[in-house]
């Protein structure tokens, strides 16, 4: 089977972890490449290539409570892999996603204020004491609007739940989760 669209995607995203306060007020990043196959009518297998920035409060905290950095986050490479089912509306395409995400967190950065001054600081994660890799499933719906005959806009929500525990020398366990707002665009090739 060949690739029968593909596209880019960007959206904002709203992450925190799960044992540590839930979803925090910061916005994340997504961005990247998409890539569809039609299975059969209505059925798709669809695949991206996402550059993802997460911002984790919780976690930092979890890792040194006596620190108070004003952000943290965590950059990772991911590519989720899933099935995307639609219905064609008279002028729309609604459609439902299920996928499996796997990611890979490159670096961790710590973003302050002090004594009025910006203080910018870049950790591994196995510095941290952090898993470099997460998995975890992506659930989602989307609206697709046709513009010509090879083009396709959408807008699609996701919500991310992890399933590895990216604690791993803590009691405590930290699961990535948060919801993410795409928008992109998508041409047949």
């Amino acid at each position: 089977m060949l690739v029968q669209s593909c596209g880019l995607l960007l959206g904002q995203s709203y992450f925190g972890a799960s044992g540590g306060g839930g979803l925090t007020g910061k916005v994340g990043l997504r961005a990247g490449a998409t890539f569809e196959v039609q299975v059969r009518p209505h059925l798709w297998v669809q695949a991206d290539l996402l550059y993802l920035r997460r911002y984790q409060q919780e976690l930092f905290y979890e890792i040194n409570p006596d620190e108070e950095y004003g952000r943290a986050a965590i950059d990772y490479l991911a590519i989720p892999v899933g099935i995307k089912g639609d219905l064609n509306l008279r002028h729309v395409v609604v459609y439902g996603l299920v996928a499996v995400q796997f990611s890979y967190g490159m670096q961790a950065q710590f973003i302050s204020i002090a004594d009025d001054e910006y203080v910018s600081e870049h950790f591994s994660l196995q510095e941290l004491q952090l898993a470099s890799w997460d998995v975890g499933v992506d659930l989602g719906a989307g609206i697709e609007k046709s513009i010509a005959d090879r083009y396709k806009l959408f807008l699609e929500y996701r919500q991310y739940i992890g399933l590895v525990d990216l604690n791993r020398q803590r009691s405590n366990s930290l699961l990535n989760e948060g919801s993410v707002l795409l928008m992109g665009i998508r041409f047949r090739i």
